[in-house]
């Protein structure tokens, strides 16, 4: 993500219970609701200390993915993290599906 990049409204997003899975879960996966766009990280289950990645989904011929942005672990990484998932195409309801939507 730029630093032209329009902001994107998060403010409904339970980062709290996010932040939380994420550090509970080494295989931590979260996809938008089109599988275009996921949130990964790099480390280890029980870990509070890894590497947060936004990605597009394997490429058919290459079986290579995008690397839309890497972030650090910290909660207000993990808000960027999910600004740049939404401005590379991931969508909010998303979150609502997977319980992160403060509703």
């Amino acid at each position: 993500m730029n630093k032209k990049t329009p902001k994107i409204n998060s403010s409904h997003i339970n980062f709290e219970k996010l932040k939380k899975d994420m550090d509970n879960d080494a295989d931590f996966l979260h996809w938008d609701s089109d599988e275009k766009v996921s949130i990964t990280h790099g480390g280890n289950g029980n870990n509070t200390d890894y590497r947060v990645f936004i990605e597009s989904d394997q490429h058919e011929e290459t079986g290579e993915y995008d690397v839309y942005g890497e972030y650090g672990s910290s909660i207000n990484e993990i808000k960027s993290a999910v600004e740049c998932f939404l401005y590379n195409g991931g969508d909010i309801e998303s979150f609502r599906l997977d319980g992160y939507l403060n509703e």
